[in-house]
């Protein structure tokens, strides 16, 4: 994630009209707790995301090479994701504001992408532009889906963050790394992952580490969650090895990462207008599990999140599932 990537990242427009894609992709994901018998904090989650996948334009192959950048680019996937989170204080029924719990806060945004991926390793850029407050649509989207499946209406989006405009970039590596011997059906690799965010949205540090064991697995970089690197870019369509179109493959997967955080818009509130906020945990770490089952043409993933507090006066942790699902041509 050094200077050099920006550079080449600030030119990926024009590498989009330049290059035939060579594959496409289409992505869904949602993220709540109600899987865990809960309805607070990080309560929702909704993205959309497509990306579209080419070989390296040969211009950008001589300036990696030029500026000292990994001239071994094998893809170079361009996408953008529509995302929308949610978050709630423990007790949605209280009308009066609560100064001691989580904000009511909903942010909404547009996240442009740039992906490289090495065939072991995978750089992403990706900025977001997005709205807090009543333009996020957080309560719109919270109260029609507490009617949907016939639960209380929540009472507080009245005391939510106040609107704002949003603007982060998020730099972040991902690795893939065989840990068996990869050219037979079943097999076992790790993605470990660094990242840095900076904006106005979220300024920290990240890093995590993915297991992942099964059959066929596919020579990716895992299966995303809203927030991290959002929409990855699809597996080769043939197998690296045998040269064969990819057939049905399943594997389990395990994950750890942990953050160092110095500002969470959702927790310290808005930089321009006096908000509702929280003293924040500075460090936080999550565990996740979960199950993909992959092909040539989709993938579909569940994941388990169980986090550590997020601020000093949480009740427990938060807990939550991540449902994907991508399609790809």
């Amino acid at each position: 994630m050094r200077c050099r990537f920006l550079v080449l990242s600030l030119l990926f427009p024009v590498a989009v009209l330049a290059e035939t894609p060579e594959r496409r992709s289409v992505s869904v994901l949602i993220e709540n707790d109600k899987w865990f018998g809960t309805d607070r904090y990080y309560t929702n989650g909704l993205s959309l995301a497509w990306s579209e996948s080419h070989a390296p334009a040969q211009w950008l192959l001589r300036l990696a090479d030029r500026i000292g950048y990994d001239r071994s680019i094998r893809l170079e996937t361009h996408g953008i994701e529509l995302a929308q989170l949610i978050s709630t204080p423990a007790n949605t029924q209280i009308t009066a504001p609560q100064p001691a719990d989580r904000p009511w806060a909903g942010l909404l945004f547009l996240g442009p992408t740039l992906q490289l991926d090495t065939g072991h390793r995978l750089d992403i850029l990706k900025l977001y532009v997005g709205v807090t407050g009543s333009s996020s649509l957080a309560d719109r989207t919270q109260a029609e889906w507490h009617r949907f499946i016939g639960v209380n209406t929540p009472k507080g989006w009245s005391h939510q963050l106040p609107t704002e405009p949003q603007l982060n970039l998020v730099l972040e590596r991902r690795w893939r790394r065989d840990l068996a011997d990869s050219s037979g059906s079943w097999n076992i690799d790790a993605v470990p992952r660094l990242g840095v965010h900076l904006g106005t949205i979220s300024d920290k540090l990240e890093a995590g580490l993915t297991l992942r064991a099964g059959w066929r697995i596919p020579r990716d970089y895992g299966s995303p969650l809203i927030g991290t690197s959002g929409n990855l870019p699809p597996p080769r369509e043939t197998d690296a090895f045998t040269g064969r179109r990819r057939g049905l493959g399943a594997h389990f997967f395990v994950g750890v990462s942990g953050a160092a955080i110095a500002r969470d818009v959702l927790l310290d509130g808005t930089l321009f207008h006096d908000s509702p906020r929280v003293t924040k945990e500075p460090l936080t770490a999550l565990w996740s599990w979960g199950f993909a089952v992959t092909h040539a043409r989709f993938r579909a993933a569940v994941t388990n999140i169980d986090q550590t507090r997020e601020f000093t006066r949480q009740l427990s942790r938060q807990k939550y599932t991540s449902i994907s699902l991508a399609f790809f041509w």
